[in-house]
Order: C-alpha cells, then sequence, then structure tokens
C-alpha cells in the first residue's frame, strides 16, 4: 500500500507525493499537483519517473440520487517499458474498483467527509 505525504498549498491547490512500496508495479515516488474546483470539478498534474499524466475530474448529476464521473486522461510516457493499452485499462479498472467500493463504504457509514 503506497504512503502519502500532502501540502496543502491554498483552499483550491495541493500537492500529494505518493510513495510506493518497493516491488509494487507503480513507480516509486509520484508528484500529483492538485487544483480542486468544488464541488463537481478537479484536475490533477502527476509527474513520476516513468509518465506525465494531466486527468480532468468532472462529476455530473444524473438525478436525485444518481451522479456519474467522467474521467479524461492524457498520458506521455517518458521511459519504453510502459503498459499495453489493454494492460492500463486493467490497471485502472481495479483501482477505480478499489476506490469506488471505499468511496460506496464511506458513504454508507455515514461518515463526515473530509477535507
Amino acid at each position: 500500500m503506497p504512503k502519502f505525504r500532502v501540502l496543502r498549498i491554498s483552499p483550491h491547490r495541493v500537492v500529494r507525493v505518493r510513495i510506493a512500496p518497493n516491488g509494487s508495479h507503480d513507480p516509486d515516488i509520484a508528484v500529483d499537483v492538485v487544483r480542486l474546483n468544488p464541488p463537481a470539478d478537479w484536475h490533477t498534474d502527476q509527474i513520476d519517473e516513468t509518465d506525465r499524466m494531466a486527468l480532468d475530474y468532472h462529476l455530473v448529476r444524473m438525478g436525485p440520487r444518481k451522479t456519474r464521473l467522467d474521467l479524461y486522461v492524457t498520458e506521455r510516457w517518458v521511459t519504453r517499458k510502459y503498459p499495453t493499452p489493454k494492460e492500463l485499462r486493467q490497471r485502472v479498472s481495479r483501482t477505480w474498483d478499489r476506490f469506488s467500493a471505499a468511496l460506496e463504504r464511506r458513504y454508507r457509514s455515514g461518515a463526515p467527509a473530509r477535507g
């Protein structure tokens, strides 16, 4: 499980440093510069030793009890060894399955939002 260090620059800017455990398929260190635009948008620029990535997240209200997450990703690899599109989709899918399950558990527990 990676370790995170978060530095709050302002109410709408955060820098997150992720340190992955040895032997992980993730880069050893990654830095995310996050621009928060609550309540429905945020943008992340991620830099690590294997790639440069820009991610835009947008929440779309679908009704009184439904929300859709639109995710737009631009990635540029800076290493010769990188995953195939299929491997990348599988990796991202596993990550978002875990993330969404954790969000759902937290929501159903009634725990207050953290920020």
